[in-house]
């Protein structure tokens, strides 16, 4: 998916643009985890942090530059319908076990600040993606 977002508890801390998130896990409580992917252009230095995660776009329609997987922020929104309308193709089965793998690793291993651990109901979500 490809979405504007909320970056942490911060009321005001929008994303000037959409990025790309890969679904990470779906929550029987009915939201879905997601992952954030950032593109390395301008920021390639950021791949060496133990906080991200390598991903290259070889093969894959859905992404078109490589980037990062950031994996010290936890997402986590409504799951609804409406959602597959900000889909812009799929991952490889392959890309994305190495993506969920990693982040799952990480976040297992790791403390996830509380401020990183944001969620956004659909009402938020479309409010931030319609436009």
């Amino acid at each position: 998916m490809w979405l504007r977002m909320r970056f942490n508890n911060d009321p005001g801390t929008i994303s000037k643009t959409k990025h790309p998130y890969v679904v990470i896990r779906k929550s029987e409580l009915g939201f879905i985890e997601v992952g954030q992917l950032d593109s390395l252009q301008g920021k390639e230095y950021k791949v060496a942090f133990k906080s991200n995660h390598l991903v290259r776009c070889e093969g894959q329609s859905a992404i078109t530059k490589d980037g990062y997987i950031q994996m010290d922020n936890c997402f986590m929104i409504d799951d609804y319908d409406k959602l597959s309308k900000y889909s812009r193709g799929k991952l490889t089965d392959d890309l994305t076990k190495d993506i969920v793998s990693h982040y799952n690793e990480y976040q297992s291993n790791n403390e996830i600040s509380e401020n990183k651990t944001v969620y956004l109901p659909k009402e938020e979500v479309d409010a931030l993606n319609d436009t």
